[in-house]
């Protein structure tokens, strides 16, 4: 019977019931599913076939110099060093890339720079080729001491504190002096409050909608900033102010995403990230059907997700029966046909179900390998040594 080790927070165990479903289901195809204690060695513990892990907070307290958490960093990298074929569900230094937002986006950006395929629309904002109808950076920017009016603001630490899920819509100058930073600025777009995230396992994706934050159009010269935290607004039954459309809102079309473009998406942001288990978020806006990704996460929290486990279950048989799998990356990203013609009008029917990406193998930006920011854009070195 082959080992699979795991380790996620305790929390997110109970979210997920990980171990008792996951186990169970694990155990019926010949492997055991163990808990992984990150503060002893993992040599004693395996030998494992794979390793799946999801240490975003870990790797966030570590940087902040907590001694234990990067006692846990250190054991487990010095595994993957020691058994370089063992797959990593995902590699320290791949998850190091989504910890600080602005270093997520800018690699985000810098993938579609460096593609072929990409093209400049005339606004000067990066799009897929063949659609011209995303928008992935542009407006997105670093504050580490003035801000400007952008709108809405998030935290630039991704991971590890409750200040990462607390955001606030800023209206006017006024209101600038209501925020912390550093953080990431990005201008608001009017989506009608809806939101579609795009969750990813290998090669296979799902969009699930979720609710999001109502339009603002109309607004008050002396609108007071809004603090409120992510996950009121964004979870499958989240009710809050923020969710509730205006009457003349409620009578929009509902506006959802190109299947086309999200396949072309999911295609760029894996071949960037070079992740496994990650997801993002896109709104698509209400008058121009310009698609917007304003968020990327590593092994988020699949809840609401159909066959989850399923699908986890049979991304971990094939890797571990892949010879020498970790030799080039945990992914093993297959090619898929080629993308649709330019003159197709995209598929605007959202597809249920999980489906194929258009994934291809290819290298991330050089400049930013193993590189996170340390919340005021200046590169610091991953703390997987």
């Amino acid at each position: 019977m082959k080992k699979v080790g795991y380790w996620m927070t305790e929390k997110k165990l109970k979210k997920l019931d990980f171990h008792s479903i996951f186990s169970a289901m694990c155990r019926a195809k010949g492997i055991e599913l163990v808990k992984i204690d990150l503060l002893q060695s993992l040599e004693s513990q395996g030998p494992f076939s794979a390793i799946i892990h999801k240490l975003t907070d870990v790797l966030s307290f570590a940087a902040d110099g907590d001694k234990k958490s990067q006692e846990m960093i250190d054991n487990l990298t010095k595994y993957t060093k020691d058994h370089p074929t063992v797959p990593i569900v995902d590699p320290i230094d791949r998850v190091c890339k989504l910890m600080d937002r602005n270093a997520s986006y800018l690699l985000f950006q810098n993938s579609f720079q460096n593609s072929s395929g990409t093209l400049h629309c005339q606004h000067d904002c990066l799009c897929v080729s063949c659609h011209k109808k995303v928008r992935l950076d542009g407006s997105v920017e670093c504050c580490t001491g003035t801000l400007h009016v952008k709108d809405f603001c998030k935290a630039s630490k991704a991971h590890g504190s409750i200040k990462s899920h607390e955001m606030a819509i800023v209206f006017n100058d006024e209101g600038l002096k209501d925020i912390e930073p550093p953080c990431v600025a990005q201008t608001f777009i009017n989506h009608n409050a809806q939101m579609f995230k795009t969750f990813i396992i290998n090669d296979d994706f799902v969009v699930v909608k979720r609710p999001s934050i109502k339009n603002f159009v109309h607004i008050e010269p002396d609108q007071k900033t809004i603090f409120f935290h992510s996950h009121d607004v964004s979870k499958p039954h989240s009710s809050s102010f923020l969710n509730e459309l205006d009457k003349i809102d409620q009578i929009r079309e509902p506006v959802l995403p190109s299947n086309e473009i999200l396949e072309d998406l999911v295609a760029a942001v894996t071949r960037s990230l070079e992740l496994s288990l990650f997801g993002f978020d896109v709104i698509v806006e209400n008058d121009t059907g310009m698609h917007y990704v304003i968020d990327i996460n590593a092994f988020p929290g699949y809840d609401g997700v159909p066959q989850f486990y399923e699908k986890l279950l049979e991304y971990v048989q094939r890797i571990i029966s892949a010879p020498d799998s970790n030799s080039v990356g945990a992914n093993h990203l297959m090619e898929k046909n080629n993308r649709t013609k330019a003159d197709e009008s995209p598929n605007h029917t959202l597809k249920d179900g999980w489906r194929k990406g258009r994934s291809r193998k290819r290298p991330f930006p050089a400049d930013l390998d193993g590189v996170i920011t340390n919340g005021n854009s200046q590169p610091s070195k991953c703390l997987a040594k």
